[in-house]
Parts: C-alpha cells; structure tokens; sequence
C-alpha cells in the first residue's frame, strides 16, 4: 500500500512438477489462514487459471491473477547498517500509551534513537497534548529521530513471533526493515515500514 511490505520466505516446501510464481487475491490468503492450523500438511493444486489448496475438511479454490507482480525486491533497501534491537511488547504497549495524544490525522509518533536508550514522543498541537515515554535498547548507529505513523507501527509489531525484535535503519527518510530475533530454520520473515517526515 506504499506504506508496508511484508516478504515471508517459506524453505521446507516439497514441490512436484511445478516452479514459477503465482498471484492469488488477498481475500483468498486471508479466509485460508482462519482455516489454517499450526500441524498437518497442506495439499496446492496448480492450474492455468485457478489455485486450490485442500485442507483436511476444507477445498479452497481461487483464480490466478495474470498480471505480473510489482518488484518488491526493488523497494527492499539493501544498504540499512545501524541496528536496533528492542522488546517487542514494551515496544507495542508504549507505542499504544504515548500515541493516544498523538494527531488524529497523522498519528505521528517520533523515536529518538541513542546508544542504549529509545525515546517516543508525540504531540498534538491542535488539542495541545504530549506524549513521552522512555524505553531501554540497544542501538548500533549514530544517533537520529525518525517518524512513524503509529497505527502502521503498532500492525507491524504486533505480527512479529519474537520476544525481541531487530530494526535495520538507515536515515530518518529511508525504510526500515522489522525481522523477529527468534526466527525458526523454516521461515524467513522481512516487514518494511516507510517513516513519515516529521513536523518542524
């Protein structure tokens, strides 16, 4: 959506007599993960125009898109050295607090990043409210402020599977790339999050 970008690589898959790739609609993803569970395998049909994947009670059949996937490869930066590694749910939960006084329009949320230290303030200067909080970690980086819509924010951190989490950064106008610590050999999991420009 220009704003997030998730890349999910999967390694144990056994593949018969198929490789390539292929665009489903997100509405099929979304109603196969409500029937998904965590054991068992999963059986995918492959066609020309149409994708099934047979569950052990359930068939979901959907169509092919045959426009070609944007290049998200592309957008992924490459070059993100300064390293901040942080506890998730301290995260989310001060993310939560300090973005309540936030703009209702921006939801802008900025982090003050120094060695061992994060600093989240907002401020709403149409209702005149403040927000601050201060939260331990550990960065490796010259020290910056970069901004974040908080709403955006907080969907990202809820969907990492890790106790801690590491932020590979750039510069206050770059992305950021969201990886969980606790990753198994199977997956490898990369979220992106555009910054905001932060207010003068």
């Amino acid at each position: 959506d220009g704003h997030r970008l998730v890349k999910l690589e999967k390694k144990k898959l056994h593949s018969i007599d198929y490789t390539g790739n292929i665009v489903v609609p997100i509405k099929f993803l979304a109603l196969l993960t409500t029937q998904l569970t965590s054991d068992g395998d999963v059986s995918m049909l492959i066609g020309d125009n149409h994708i099934q994947v047979q569950l052990e009670d359930v068939t979901i059949t959907t169509r092919i898109i045959k426009d070609p996937y944007p290049d998200y490869e592309g957008v992924i930066p490459k070059n993100n050295t300064k390293t901040l590694i942080i506890n998730k749910n301290n995260f989310t939960e001060a993310i939560k607090r300090v973005s309540i006084f936030s703009n209702k329009s921006s939801r802008q949320v900025a982090l003050e990043l120094s060695e061992s230290s994060m600093t989240i303030t907002t401020e709403d200067p149409e209702n005149i409210t403040t927000g601050k909080e201060i939260l331990d970690c550990d960065y490796d980086g010259e020290p910056m402020t970069i901004g974040y819509n908080a709403f955006y924010l907080k969907e990202v951190l809820q969907h990492q599977q890790s106790e801690e989490i590491k932020i590979m950064l750039n510069s206050p106008l770059n992305a950021g790339l969201f990886l969980p610590m606790d990753q198994n050999d199977n997956d490898n999991k990369t979220t992106l999050l555009m910054p905001i420009r932060l207010n003068d």
